[in-house]
């Protein structure tokens, strides 16, 4: 399974290293929750103006 593999490699990093590592984890989730709602506001924007259209 490819968090096992990902577990793995994170073994294989240097204590010291951690800290970056994690901040690069954590801020691309941010970003994959950020995209999400962004496509998630296109899809309520885009029903709206259906909506108004045919009102």
């Amino acid at each position: 399974m490819i968090k096992d593999d990902i577990i793995e490699e994170l073994e294989q990093i240097p204590e010291a290293k951690l800290v970056e590592l994690y901040d690069l984890i954590h801020y691309f989730r941010l970003g994959l929750l950020t995209e999400q709602d962004s496509k998630i506001d296109q899809t309520l924007c885009l029903q709206t103006r259906r909506h108004d259209r045919f009102q």
